[in-house]
């Protein structure tokens, strides 16, 4: 365990030095915006289902949730981890790690109110641990809550965790992906039905901002937290308003209705960038868009079809014209800039539209009068989906339409609202249901290389985990599992070095572009810093505040 924070920081040097984001700020003018005194509005393109990332993993869910809770630890803007409502981010040197690797201790900030005032303890850790860990909870991702042993809370301010086994990612994932519950408030209602909760909908938190109203399918809207343990946030009030599609969206920013367009796409930036009083961000992010592949399906079911759907696509081209170059060609799941990538990939993960073909034809798909292949007197037709209103990503599926078609694969389109595309298994979601052959969307990650909730077998839901591909593979749950153990950088690199070739070639998704974020704020924002990470870029909204048009 000794290297691991060690190579975390290395990490978090490399790319934060290479990557930071850009502001680019478009006039020094700004324009007559509405006055809306120290209130800020943002603009998101999909609602999420509930306010608790540990029951639905949307991203725009976490959005919101670092403004609401409470965490341990978060990237910062540099990629650097910074304590938050822990004192330290536990080493091997300060104590907090045991030299074998299976004790961690958490030192809580002291003073810490919920919004409600009750104080904030170890109790509510342990609270915290106890619903990941029940089976009668639809959790999104276990881990690493499910490699503790047992846990000690010998002060209101101390927590000890004892692990089954040594686990690399634990001072990660745990300090960054786990916001805290309330004890006081949820502790009757744990088991059967604890995911319907109204609390999840209006939750109590330790952020710097409080939970005011959800206008369900409009917007939700949070306060001022003057309790918060930081100080007093720079802004009264943030409404995170929903608007599906993107031209709606950019014309809102144009015309005064939001502040900061999240994610803009890339085909608005030169019109983003002419726009007055408007300062436009790029962030490389940890987050590649990419097809997951369901491996259950009668037709992708077989190898050579899924390898040859990957062999189809013209990355290059989708970067090009749908993206405007402002994003990149993905070739995994780890980014080309992280010292764990693996370039082998890109020998498996490359255009090539005739190998793509021979394969169907050993397969057994033969081309038809129109050219679409046909078996058994079957054409070989598959349907990819999305999320409903996402312009780029509908020209993407058009573009994949032709790229197919050049193969003899008829691709058909059937998107869905992102509340159906990415509900939970109980409540029917296309993804989690397996109800889908080709399913296109995003994933943002920190910048470990595990992937233990995305793909080991364990992880195919029901009733919990996000391997919606349905992928089995005996090899990789344990190159997974060995990745977890492994705390030598050296060896970890050589497991998931096989890992991400094993992913190239078995194919539970293949991936198409890394992103660029596009961000669009009030030049009159300050302290707006985008995050590569799945933190998201509210992780310090705390921190955000509105000069005076006098001194923009």
């Amino acid at each position: 365990m000794r290297q691991l924070p060690t190579l975390v920081a290395l990490t978090a040097l490399v790319i934060g030095a290479a990557c930071a984001p850009v502001p680019q700020d478009t006039s020094s003018a700004v324009s007559e915006r509405p006055d809306r005194g120290n209130r800020f509005v943002v603009g998101l393109q999909q609602e999420p289902d509930k306010l608790n990332t540990m029951l639905n993993a949307m991203v725009t869910g976490t959005y919101i949730n670092q403004t609401i809770y409470g965490y341990f630890a978060k990237f910062d803007e540099a990629m650097e981890l910074i304590p938050e409502l822990i004192t330290e981010i536990p080493t091997l040197a300060n104590g907090g790690i045991s030299a074998d690797g299976l004790t961690y201790t958490y030192k809580l900030r002291p003073g810490v109110l919920w919004h409600d005032g009750q104080p904030f303890t170890s109790a509510d850790v342990t609270f915290t641990a106890e619903v990941v860990l029940n089976t009668n909870h639809e959790i999104e991702t276990r881990l690493p809550y499910d490699r503790i042993d047992r846990m000690e809370t010998p002060d209101e301010h101390t927590v000890v965790f004892h692990l089954k086994e040594p686990y690399a990612p634990f001072v990660t994932e745990l300090l960054v992906t786990s916001h805290l519950l309330p004890r006081h408030l949820l502790e009757e209602h744990v088991g059967l039905g604890f995911g319907n909760l109204p609390f999840h909908r209006a939750p109590v938190g330790l952020g710097p901002f409080k939970f005011k109203e959800w206008n369900s399918g409009s917007s939700i809207t949070v306060v001022r937290n003057d309790d918060y343990w930081r100080g007093k946030p720079g802004l009264d009030e943030i409404t995170f308003r929903f608007i599906p599609d993107s031209n709606t969206l950019f014309l809102e920013l144009q015309a005064g209705g939001i502040d900061l367009l999240d994610n803009a796409d890339t085909d608005k930036n030169d019109q983003l960038e002419a726009m007055n009083g408007i300062a436009v961000y790029r962030t490389p992010a940890l987050q590649w868009e990419h097809l997951d592949i369901n491996n259950e399906d009668a037709i992708l079911e077989d190898v050579r079809v899924r390898q040859a759907v990957q062999l189809a696509i013209d990355r290059e081209e989708i970067a090009r014209e749908v993206y405007r170059g402002i994003w990149s060609p993905a070739h995994g799941d780890v980014h080309p800039d992280l010292p764990w990538y693996n370039p082998e990939v890109e020998k498996h993960v490359r255009f090539d539209p005739e190998a793509a073909k021979a394969l169907l034809d050993e397969a057994g798909w033969t081309p038809g009068r129109d050219g679409i292949r046909e078996k058994d007197g079957q054409r070989l037709k598959i349907s990819i989906s999305t999320t409903s209103g996402r312009n780029l990503r509908i020209l993407t599926e058009e573009v994949l339409q032709h790229h197919m078609r050049r193969v003899g694969i008829e691709l058909e389109i059937q998107n869905h609202q992102s509340t159906v595309f990415f509900a939970p298994y109980e409540s029917n979601g296309v993804l989690k249901r397996g109800k889908y052959q080709l399913g296109m969307y995003a994933w943002i990650t920190s910048p470990d290389p595990n992937r233990h909730s995305l793909y080991h077998s364990s992880q195919v839901p029901p009733p919990s985990g996000q391997n919606s591909p349905r992928y089995r593979s005996a090899r990789m749950d344990e190159l997974l599992d060995a990745g977890l153990r492994e705390v030598d950088p050296a060896k970890r690199k050589a497991i998931y070095d096989e890992v991400q070739v094993l992913l190239a070639t078995e194919l539970p998704m293949t991936p198409l572009v890394w992103r660029t974020e596009v961000d669009a704020t009030d030049s009159r924002l300050q302290n707006f810093k985008p995050n590569r990470t799945q933190v998201g870029d509210s992780w310090n909204a705390w921190e955000w505040s509105l000069t005076s048009p006098s001194d923009a």
